[in-house]
C-alpha cells in the first residue's frame, strides 16, 4: 500500500534529503498557517539545498502533498495494517489538524483532495466489502466507494475548518461513523428488499 501511496520513493534516497523535507514541509506548513511557503523555507527547515530540493519535487505543491500522503502512510501505519480503522483516521486528521487546516487555504487543497482519495477510496471499499461481504456488485461497490469517499471528505475537511481547536478526534469519529452506520442500513435495505422479490 505504501508504495501507491507517495509518489516520490524516499526509501532510495541515499543521504534521506526528502524524507527530510517531507518532514519539514509539514512544520513550515503549520508554522505558517498556510501553503503559501517557498522551497527555499522548507529546504532550509529541512537543511537541504534549495537545488538539491527542487530536484527531488517539481513544485512546492507537489512537496506539501507528498508530505502529507507519508504522514497519513506513517501515522496510520499503512505499511503494517491492511485497513486502518474509523478511529485511526479520525485520530490523524485530529492529530494533524493545523496542517490539514493550512492546506484548505489555497489551491493545493483540490491536488491533495484528488491523490488523498486515490489513497482513501480503496480503503473505504475494503471496509464496505468487510461489513456488506460479498453481496454487492463490483459496480455497486465501486458507486457506494465513491459516494462514501465524497461524504467522508466532505465532513472531514469541514470538521477540519469550522470545529474549533478544543473539538476531539472523537468529534469527528462519531461524524464519520454515522456515514458508516448510514450507508450500511440502506446496503441491508436494498439487499432484503432484493431478496424478498426473489420469492
Amino acid at each position: 500500500m505504501l508504495d501507491t501511496l507517495v509518489n516520490h520513493d524516499v526509501r532510495n534516497d541515499d543521504c534521506g534529503s526528502s524524507r527530510a523535507l517531507l518532514t519539514a514541509a509539514i512544520a513550515v506548513v503549520e508554522r505558517a498557517g498556510s501553503p503559501e511557503v517557498t522551497i527555499e523555507e522548507i529546504a532550509a527547515a529541512a537543511g537541504v539545498e534549495p537545488d538539491a530540493a527542487s530536484a527531488l519535487f517539481p513544485s512546492v505543491d507537489e512537496l506539501l502533498v507528498e508530505a502529507a500522503l507519508q504522514m497519513s502512510a506513517d501515522d496510520l501505519q499503512l505499511a503494517t495494517v491492511a485497513v486502518p480503522t474509523v478511529s485511526a483516521q479520525a485520530r490523524h486528521y485530529a492529530k494533524r489538524r493545523a496542517f490539514y487546516r493550512a492546506m484548505r487555504l489555497g489551491p493545493v487543497s483540490r491536488l491533495l483532495d484528488a491523490r488523498m482519495a486515490q489513497v482513501i477510496a480503496p480503503l473505504i471499499s475494503e471496509q464496505i466489502r468487510t461489513l456488506v461481504g460479498a453481496h454487492l456488485t463490483e459496480n455497486a461497490l465501486a458507486a457506494l466507494t465513491g459516494e462514501v469517499t465524497a461524504e467522508s471528505f466532505a465532513v472531514t475537511n469541514r470538521w477540519i475548518v469550522e470545529s474549533d481547536d478544543s473539538a476531539t478526534a472523537e468529534s469527528l469519529y462519531v461524524e464519520l461513523e454515522a456515514i458508516v452506520v448510514r450507508r450500511f442500513d440502506d446496503v441491508r435495505r436494498l439487499q432484503e428488499g432484493s431478496s424478498a422479490g426473489d420469492h
